[in-house]
């Protein structure tokens, strides 16, 4: 009964390449208009798409308040060996900045890079408490950086070894432990479940900014 989307745009854009044939005084006219339908095209397909891959790994899960979500995102940062990325939007918590940087500690060479929100962690940090942590973090030769791009960074995620992925609501914060109802999951030794992850990760680190030490 319904056409496909595909359908749909292909339809769309038949019907104005026909208006335009019909109505463009101009060449410039004309290609405009085709310009302006793919533009609309591109738009209806944004967002659609989703990741699916297989999954074979172990699948664990915490809570908070007081349900093992803080001492499970830093079992998993815990773990890595060979590299750790990390997206957040909050991050004031003491005890996942301690692990980070314990993780540096015991692999000096190991790649650790963070992407944080800018606003929450900058412009909106009356207690002081994101900048002394993502100092510390990038005092210790730790990558950072701050993200102005989305209206708000509002990921809250681990890779471990480019296979174990953290996700979940809970916040790098000491709310997110001790005040608020929030989960954690963790999806451990996937590979195909890290690597959008990553993808992911690599496009909001590139569009952030370096940070700068500040107290």
């Amino acid at each position: 009964m319904f056409a496909s989307l595909r359908t749909r745009i292909c339809i769309v854009l038949t019907c104005l390449m026909a208006v335009s044939v019909a109505s463009a005084e101009t060449p410039s006219g004309f290609f405009t208009l085709v310009a302006q339908a793919r533009k609309a095209s591109a738009n209806l397909f944004k967002g659609s798409s989703t990741v699916k891959v297989p999954f074979n790994g172990e699948v664990e899960m915490a809570f908070s308040p007081d349900g093992g979500g803080e001492q499970l995102v830093t079992k998993v940062i815990q773990s890595a060996t060979t590299s750790l990325h990390v997206m957040a939007y909050s991050f004031t918590s003491s005890a996942v900045t301690r692990a980070i940087l314990d993780a540096k500690a015991r692999n000096s060479g190991m790649p650790i890079l963070v992407v944080v929100d800018y606003k929450n962690n900058v412009g909106q940090d009356q207690s002081g408490k994101a900048r002394a942590a993502l100092s510390a973090l990038h005092n210790a030769g730790i990558q950072v950086r701050t993200v102005k791009t989305f209206a708000i960074h509002h990921d809250k995620v681990v890779i471990a070894d480019g296979r174990t992925v953290q996700t979940g609501s809970f916040n790098y914060s000491a709310a997110a432990q001790k005040s608020n109802s929030e989960n954690v999951v963790v999806l451990w030794n996937s590979v195909a479940v890290a690597r959008p992850f990553l993808d992911h990760f690599s496009r909001n680190f590139e569009a952030g900014e370096p940070w700068q030490t500040r107290y």
